[in-house]
């Protein structure tokens, strides 16, 4: 288990602080493992409403699109 799964299990990163970390220490992570924490931040991020383009909770940006 990576720093990031961890830290994630025990609430310590925000699903955007997770979300940052993951991209910067995906290129040094096992394939299978990149795959499924990418899955694990995916859940983690739609389960808190927040927003990867306005960095809100909850988003109140509509995620980057316009009407």
């Amino acid at each position: 288990m990576c720093i990031i799964c961890i830290d994630i299990e025990k609430e310590r990163l925000t699903p955007l602080e997770a979300l940052r970390n993951y991209v910067e220490m995906e290129p040094h992570m096992e394939e299978n493992h990149a795959a499924e924490l990418a899955m694990i931040i995916e859940e983690y991020l739609l389960a808190s409403n927040s927003c990867i383009w306005c960095e809100c909770t909850p988003c109140d940006c509509d995620y980057g699109y316009e009407d």
